[in-house]
């Protein structure tokens, strides 16, 4: 994530540190670290990687923009550029305690992030796929920073994915993967090969418990078992080479020849009864 200062009348006023965080970098960065920035961010921008697409190629340009202006007022006006302390205040500013107050914070963070990650593969091994302990409500918000879904703009597929390897149309490939788009939104997408950052949750927990699903089940039912399918057109969700037809919401077909489906079908009444 871009660094942003925690002095946010700085952030607001001092050209200088829009310049550090127009490259995602932290304020008084060395000459390496700048250069290594503007060339991380030049290559995810380029114009001619949006060649395809006339919009995106006018905001990459703007960007690049952006980021060369940056480039120079850093890199070539060192002159200007005002000491800082570790916090990202003007270093005259900056009391040991405020920097040691800042450093237990960070620290304190980064323990909690990784005892959260861990907790959270943790039961996505134990519960299996899209059946997280901690359910989707609780995790929503950061699968949505990390990963796209049906209906996600392109900018928004961007973030995640970065930019397209091609562009043909609304379509954008990825290697053999692809998104496909409808009025600027994800409509269907296929990851077979792997390299697409997709995610869909159910909305509701009552769905978690099923450990099966059968025709007639809902998408969240189903994705309660299955989890993310691997490619999704209109109303088919495959996973793998098998798949499974919605209508009206409801799975209205089942096939399931390489046994990647973990479905029952619905048993038949007895002759008789």
């Amino acid at each position: 994530m871009p660094w942003s200062s925690p002095d946010s009348a700085i952030s607001n006023t001092d050209p200088l540190v829009r310049c550090y965080q127009t490259l995602g970098i932290r304020p008084g960065a060395s000459r390496n670290e700048i250069k290594q920035a503007y060339r991380d961010l030049v290559r995810v921008w380029h114009p001619d990687r949006f060649a395809g697409d006339a919009a995106l190629q006018e905001k990459a340009g703007r960007k690049t923009q952006e980021i060369n202006e940056a480039y120079r007022r850093l890199l070539h006006g060192e002159g200007d550029r005002p000491a800082f302390a570790a916090s990202g205040a003007p270093a005259h500013a900056a009391e040991p305690r405020i920097r040691h107050f800042f450093f237990d914070v960070i620290l304190l963070g980064f323990v909690l992030v990784l005892l959260v990650g861990g907790l959270y593969v943790y039961s996505l091994l134990k519960d299996g796929p899209g059946r997280s302990q901690f359910g989707p409500a609780a995790s929503r918000e950061w699968e949505w920073a990390h990963f796209f879904k049906p209906g996600s703009t392109k900018d928004e597929v961007l973030s995640v994915q970065g930019s397209p390897d091609r562009v043909d149309g609304d379509t954008w490939f990825y290697g053999r993967d692809r998104v496909t788009f409808r009025q600027d939104r994800v409509a269907s997408y296929s990851n077979d090969g792997g390299r697409l950052r997709v995610r869909i949750l159910p909305e509701t927990l009552s769905t978690l418990a099923a450990d099966h699903f059968s025709p007639g089940a809902t998408k969240d039912e189903v994705l309660a078992v299955q989890g993310t399918p691997s490619s999704m057109e209109g109303d088919r969700w495959s996973y793998g080479a098998d798949y499974v037809l919605f209508s009206s919401g409801k799975v209205s077909r089942i096939v399931n020849a390489r046994g990647a489906l973990r479905a029952k079908p619905v048993a038949k009444p007895s002759i008789g009864s």
